[in-house]
């Protein structure tokens, strides 16, 4: 009988720590979800920054999914406006995943062109991230023209996925 009252014991407080350490991980995914507006106004302290947020329609959800069938797409997506001396832009901070594990790439737009192009985080083994030098011709190209890198394919198509996406939603935002 003591074996039995340990294991329904045990039981409640593996119970009762699942479900604090399930409170701990969303309390801390909100902070860092609440932290992107704070950096960027680390970052840029002249501007100022307003979330918002994109929810798709079935037809922009079944286009996305068309062009990209093997990506990620989610229905809703949030992104930040910039104003800084009164000219507009905006901020995406996108994941995705690459292979097994994802990057993170902030897309700053300025009147439907990039303006830059950063990988914040990036989770996979360094040889697969892009070099920064293929990442300066989205200033120039549209993500469908520009080439994958040989040996990076996946974070290739990754970060041209995320750049197309953040191309999308801002031009339907204007």
């Amino acid at each position: 009988m003591g074996i039995l009252k340990f294991s329904i014991l045990f039981n409640i407080r593996a119970v009762k720590g699942i479900f604090l350490f399930t409170v701990f991980l969303f309390f801390t995914q909100v902070q860092v979800h609440a932290g992107i507006k704070e950096t960027l106004s680390k970052k840029y302290p002249d501007c100022s920054f307003v979330e918002k947020s994109k929810f798709l329609t079935d037809n922009e959800f079944e286009t996305i999914k068309s062009k990209y069938p093997t990506r990620n797409i989610r229905r809703f997506y949030s992104f930040y406006k910039r104003e800084c001396k009164n000219k507009i832009s905006y901020d995406f901070i996108f994941t995705d995943t690459v292979r097994t594990k994802n990057q993170v790439l902030h897309v700053h737009i300025v009147k439907n062109n990039i303006e830059s192009l950063a990988i914040v985080k990036f989770e996979e083994p360094s040889e697969y991230k892009v070099k920064k030098s293929w990442l300066s011709r989205f200033k120039s190209q549209r993500p469908d023209s520009i080439d994958i890198v040989s040996g990076a394919t996946l974070s290739s198509n990754s970060t041209k996925f995320l750049v197309w996406l953040s191309l999308y939603l801002q031009k339907d935002i204007l």
